[in-house]
């Protein structure tokens, strides 16, 4: 437990953080709310509000794949497999699942029509259950690389029927597949369709195993509006599988299921290594360990009881990504889109412009094995996919949103935090060649755009502009912490007072100028995402 004295939290009042252990029994995934954040408008058409926290209730691991949850984006299609904490778009949402009671009699088509309500909540890291507006209790639990189910059915419903979208997500997918395998098996494939924006395409390939502990008395399919009775296999767009149940005397129905995104034999395995029986009970207490390992590394006294809540949850929330991309096997898909094996942990799933002036450093004190393994990957990534650091990362997608160089900030804070166990000589390399050669890319994305002009002239648009000063500021620190090259430093150190030519003292503000040198108005700017 890392022992910070008494340090008394702003957001908290009372509350500190303190190096005594509130003993064995204390139960930290319990003091974990997981709907904190997971309602609000949301991501206007018309106006770009973001009234939501864009969080999700349902279970997952720390830094796991999976995230097994109702979602913000398309929560009336039930318990999809994988799910982003706190990103404000649309995106993933793969082979949502959604318990409904009788026979199903006509297509689910894109499955939203379904208003299954979420009623009588029970949240905590690790474990969710609701109860759906038809009756069924929902309990869910995870495993990094899979989910489990414990489906419970009215005393009085004689038939359940359970859907799996295979060509439904949050947004528009291309290419998706789902098989029976055996009568209470199934496989399948889906695309990742898009982020932010359909112009920005997230052409991923999750593969999906699930299995049944029960047999059906029926299964079928649908692709469109058309319901495929007895058909094993569907394709495309708006498709998908279904099992009906006689639950008159077995009333509970559970549903396991496991992904990769490498090939279906490694969804396979890692099914089978993380979840080989039916013991729900046993995958829950396990997942809920887990979580008490990881909160544990805090602990807080003093304060309200929503204090603990609200402290806990947070940092629940700070755990759940970056996110495994491995399989048990060691493979993975890598920024070259090709398999590759991997001795530690791969990670995906960074937002590093969100991240690096917090939770960066709060992952290098309490996890700093896993940040290893995280800048690690992102080396990886680097190497393989052009040569300089990515800004946000989904899957084995540079989806180039934010702007900035914001990877080279985050490897030196871990590094600065005490975070040793990567390549400090090669992440140096690729944080010089991204300040250093104009043009350099990660994908098709450039790691500093306009970096002719801010080595020649000083400065680019001021929100960009600021960005890379606080990036050679990093780079040169990483520099004087390895190396010691005192020139190397200095030069880093005078780019980032960059800044100073960006000040009007005319208007007493940052400014940005023209290539020309004159100023520009004060709402002409790049912002957070690159728009104007």
């Amino acid at each position: 437990m890392i022992k910070f004295g008494s340090i008394c939290l702003i957001l908290f009042l009372s509350a500190k953080i303190s190096a005594q252990n509130p003993g064995n029994n204390f139960f930290y995934a319990g003091k974990v709310n997981t709907l904190i954040g997971t309602k609000g408008k949301g991501h206007g058409v018309a106006e770009r509000y973001l009234e939501a926290g864009y969080t999700f209730p349902g279970a997952m691991l720390p830094f796991g794949m999976v995230q097994f949850t109702p979602t913000f984006f398309n929560e009336d299609k039930g318990f999809v497999v994988n799910q982003l904490s706190g990103a404000g778009c649309d995106h993933m949402g793969n082979f949502p699942m959604l318990p409904l009671t009788g026979n199903l009699e006509t297509s689910p088509d894109s499955m939203s029509t379904f208003k299954p309500g979420y009623h009588d909540q029970v949240t905590m890291a690790g474990f969710y259950q609701t109860k759906l507006q038809n009756g069924v209790l929902c309990a869910v639990t995870a495993t990094k690389r899979s989910g489990f189910a414990q489906l419970s059915y009215p005393s009085a419903e004689k038939t359940a029927t359970i859907i799996i979208g295979s060509g439904i997500n949050a947004t528009q997918l291309h290419e998706a597949e789902i098989r029976f395998t055996g009568n209470n098996t199934l496989e399948g494939f889906a695309d990742g369709g898009s982020f932010c924006s359909p112009q920005i395409k997230t052409n991923y390939r999750v593969y999906f195993v699930a299995a049944f502990d029960a047999k059906p008395i029926s299964s079928g399919t649908w692709k469109g509006k058309n319901l495929q009775k007895t058909s094993t296999q569907t394709n495309g767009e708006n498709s998908g599988a279904y099992l009906s149940f006689d639950v008159s005397k077995q009333k509970i129905i559970h549903y396991k299921f496991a992904i990769s995104y490498v090939s279906m034999e490694n969804a396979r395995q890692n099914l089978k290594a993380e979840n080989p029986d039916w013991n729900f009970n046993r995958i829950k207490t396990a997942s809920i360990a887990t979580w008490n390992k990881y909160l544990s590394k805090i602990a807080v006294s003093g304060g309200s009881q929503d204090h603990i809540t609200q402290f806990y949850t947070h940092l629940y929330h700070a755990l759940a990504h970056p996110s495994i991309f491995s399989d048990v096997n060691g493979e993975y898909i890598g920024g070259d889109h090709q398999k590759h094996q991997s001795e530690t942990e791969y990670y995906t799933a960074f937002s590093n412009w969100d991240t690096y002036r917090t939770q960066g450093q709060l992952l290098s004190l309490i996890a700093p094995k896993e940040t290893g393994d995280m800048i690690t990957s992102l080396i990886d990534f680097a190497r393989k996919s052009g040569g300089g650091f990515p800004r946000w990362v989904m899957a084995d997608v540079e989806t180039g949103i934010m702007q900035g160089d914001p990877t080279s900030i985050l490897v030196a804070n871990a590094y600065a935090f005490g975070v040793k166990n990567f390549d400090a000589k090669e992440a140096l390399q690729v944080m010089r060649k991204g300040a250093e050669v104009s043009e350099t890319k990660s994908q098709e994305v450039e790691t500093r755009p306009y970096l002719a002009q801010y080595l020649s002239k000083g400065y680019i648009n001021a929100s960009m502009s600021l960005e890379y000063n606080s990036a050679d500021f990093a780079i040169s620190q990483l520099i004087k912490q390895t190396n010691g090259d005192k020139q190397l430093v200095q030069k880093y150190l005078t780019q980032a007072q960059y800044w100073k030519n960006l000040y009007n003292p005319k208007s007493g503000w940052l400014q940005s100028k023209t290539p020309e040198g004159s100023w520009k108005k004060q709402d002409e700017d790049w912002r957070e995402a690159g728009y104007k």
